[in-house]
């Protein structure tokens, strides 16, 4: 909610998706009652299957007059706290298929449409970008933290993954960053005990959590024209 009300006050017109059909409507009703100059679209997809995908970069289409987005962010993600010799399978390929599969299969269908109608530039005569993804990683993914082993996968994976898509779609002109936050709070960091949030928080230069609004901050920089380089 943070990211999506910091880009509506920017001006951006916004197509929010969910797994939860009920609260990404809500939440969409709330913005555009807000921000009545942008268009603000509420969509329902499982992003661990790619036909999902493909549907909702359809409906993303006609509710904004055939526009195709061209600023990405994949925030989806769940973690199951488990030791690795006690996760069952069905947790672990869950984790798997929401934090990277999940990002693989959007950012793939959200390329595909910009490719097809930007073609590769000569980069010493150009520097207009075309299209912006920012994908959600973790400190997960450089930190070790017991019981986070599959969610710990996947961060490192969608970070790599990030590396690899900025040198693919580089010549398109399409941007790609991840943001590694360490523990910020939302709702899935409420289920922490006070000493269990203490001890994480001496682990940060600040001694604290970090905000939703200060992460969403780092988002709209990178998908900005501000950070074209």
């Amino acid at each position: 909610l943070a990211t999506a009300q910091l880009f509506a006050q920017h001006g951006a017109d916004l197509a929010l998706c969910d797994l939860n059909a009920a609260a990404v409507a809500d939440v969409a009703a709330q913005l555009q009652a807000k921000y009545p100059g942008q268009k603000v679209s509420a969509h329902t997809v499982d992003v661990t299957k790619s036909a999902e995908v493909e549907r909702l970069f359809g409906e993303v289409a006609s509710a904004h007059t055939d526009r195709h987005p061209t600023i990405l962010v994949n925030s989806a993600g769940i973690a199951k706290n488990s030791m690795c010799v006690d996760m069952p399978e069905h947790e672990f390929d869950q984790v798997l298929a929401v934090n990277l599969k999940g990002v693989f299969l959007v950012s793939q269908a959200f390329a595909k449409r910009l490719v097809d109608h930007f073609p590769q530039v000569s980069f010493a005569s150009a520097t207009q970008s075309y299209g912006s993804i920012v994908n959600l990683a973790s400190q997960a993914a450089k930190r070790a933290h017991p019981g986070l082993s599959a969610y710990s996968m996947t961060k490192a994976g969608v970070d790599s993954f990030t590396r690899v898509l900025a040198k693919e779609l580089g010549p398109y002109r399409i941007r790609c960053n991840s943001v590694l936050p360490y523990f910020v709070e939302t709702p899935m960091t409420a289920h922490l005990d006070s000493a269990r949030c203490a001890l994480l928080s001496s682990l940060t230069a600040l001694n604290r959590f970090g905000q939703a609004d200060e992460v969403a901050q780092l988002i709209l920089f990178l998908a900005s024209d501000a950070s074209s380089y």
